[in-house]
């Protein structure tokens, strides 16, 4: 007997009627999603302007493309903006977040959305800190009363945009400094003048550095100028 068959065309497949028993052939890609992971290969906190890898990984066999996104684009971005993962559990994808200068602490969300599924997004958490003092340096060590010395500061990461440094000394009557120095966006380093008096006897004065409550000094010699013969 000749077999009669009635294709029908759905929006999610194919639906086959062989014999009056239904078979649906779903199209590639059309299956459930595969479970997957988003996490950061460190999860420290690190300094505006570092670069953190970042990584997604399937859970179940499958095929996924997800889209990758931050909370704060203005504290990090992400490259690329999509990724698909293909294959076996545990393969996996990679992505890199791209941090940016920030003036102070700020925790950033990263998003994986499955494409398609709004409702399938995993994440994982991100603190991006502002640079903080790594050293201050004075050329040269001692002076002359009289004479200036110039200071530079450095910092453990770039700048954000109006990044501002308070300054102060311990004896201001015989080594002055501007109450505070501005740090270039993007720069790591600023430079300042120490102003000196003569004196009548030797000095040691401290030139302090400060971002919030951390600090760094070093200490300058103011020496008496010498006694002519």
């Amino acid at each position: 007997m000749r077999q009669r068959r009635l294709r029908i065309v759905t929006l999610v497949g194919t639906l086959t009627l062989l014999l009056g028993v239904p078979v649906l052939a779903l199209p590639p890609g059309s299956g459930p999603l595969p479970q997957f992971t988003v996490s950061l290969v460190s999860t420290s906190p690190v300094v505006g302007g570092a670069r953190v890898n970042g990584r997604v990984r399937l859970s179940t066999p499958g095929d996924v493309s997800v889209g990758l996104s931050t909370s704060d684009p203005a504290a990090a971005t992400i490259a690329p903006a999509s990724v698909t993962v293909t294959g076996r559990a545990g393969t996996t994808a990679d992505f890199t977040v791209n941090t940016l200068p920030v003036g102070q602490s700020t925790t950033v969300t990263i998003r994986a959305t499955a494409a398609g599924d709004v409702n399938v997004t995993k994440t994982a958490q991100l603190t991006v800190t502002a640079p903080v003092l790594s050293s201050i340096a004075l050329t040269p060590k001692t002076v002359t009363g009289g004479q200036n010395a110039q200071a530079q500061l450095s910092l453990n990461g770039p700048a954000p945009s109006r990044f501002v440094v308070e300054l102060s000394s311990s004896d201001p009557a015989v080594a002055a400094v501007p109450p505070s120095v501005p740090v270039r966006e993007g720069a790591r380093v600023a430079s300042f003048p120490v102003t000196t008096v003569k004196v009548g006897q030797p000095a040691t004065v401290t030139i302090t550095a400060r971002i919030g409550k951390g600090h760094r000094s070093a200490a300058l010699k103011v020496n008496p100028s010498p006694t002519v013969q």
